[in-house]
């Protein structure tokens, strides 16, 4: 096997596993219950990264139709068993095809998705959000959406040799979440239905104080500004962001992207924003 590729497979399975151990947490906290209570009224839901599967297991016990992005393929397989074992029918979708182009750089090609009908399964399909032009265009073919959900989104340390990460001189894991929010909010403008929202949670510093809530928010409208959407709404709930051996995530604090070893008075921010 090549070197490189074998680099990929364990920094994937690296953050599953990793993963794992926070998704545990946000469960037993009902963080994930929390999130989703935001859109409850939402019927048809794309998300964006599924972690282990337990916000898209949160989202299907909820009721809602899912069909949930990642470009890990080890987080993929672990949301299919758990949906599975929770008694849903699910549909995973493989479509990667790795090219490597030497030890420090790789592309991927996406297969078309077919047009075929799934059913009443759950989709969970292998792609790139950032760059995949021919999801966008399966999405664009089964739109309108009822709401867009991107919760506490990262990635394994490998994926900065991808082509079309290295291309846009991502080097942080707030690189990472700026370039990604980005594109949801340009994706979402195209996909969401009338009055359809796009929900966005991360990690960061508490917003009690009207200065942080406001940046916050105009963080968000500039993000929001090439597109149509309007930012409408900002929630947040404390908690521990301490946790042993799981995912080193970026903490996002007011509009500047850190990555501290420990942070007080942190909470989960929750920023709806909404297609006139």
């Amino acid at each position: 096997m090549n070197n490189a590729i074998k680099h990929i497979q364990q920094e994937r399975k690296k953050y599953a596993k990793d993963w794992c151990v926070d998704a545990k947490k946000f469960s037993e906290d009902k963080d994930y219950e929390w999130m989703e209570n935001v859109i409850k009224s939402y019927k048809t839901v794309i998300e964006v990264g599924c972690g282990d599967g337990s916000s898209t297991l949160e989202l299907c016990n909820a009721g809602h139709n899912v069909i949930s992005i990642d470009e890990n393929i080890e987080c993929l397989k672990l949301t299919k068993n758990k949906l599975e074992q929770a008694g849903y029918i699910v549909s995973l979708i493989k479509r990667e095809s790795l090219l490597i182009l030497n030890e420090k750089r790789y592309k991927v090609n996406y297969s078309k998705i077919d047009d075929k009908l799934y059913g009443n399964s759950i989709l969970l399909i292998e792609g790139d959000i950032i760059e995949d032009s021919k999801l966008l265009q399966w999405l664009k073919n089964n739109r309108p959406y009822d709401a867009i959900v991107c919760w506490l989104i990262g990635t394994h340390g490998y994926r900065i040799y991808n082509d079309i990460i290295s291309d846009r001189k991502i080097k942080t894991p707030g690189d990472y979440r700026l370039i990604v929010q980005n594109r949801i909010y340009e994706i979402a403008d195209e996909l969401l239905r009338v009055n359809g929202v796009l929900q966005i949670v991360d990690r960061g510093e508490t917003p009690d104080k009207a200065s942080i809530k406001e940046d916050f928010i105009e963080g968000h409208k500039e993000q929001a500004s090439v597109t149509s959407l309007i930012v409408n709404s900002l929630a947040y709930r404390n908690y521990d962001n301490n946790i042993d051996n799981g995912t080193k995530m970026n903490i996002t604090i007011g509009n500047k992207m850190e990555v501290p070893n420990k942070l007080p008075n942190g909470s989960l921010i929750s920023v709806i924003s909404v297609k006139p």
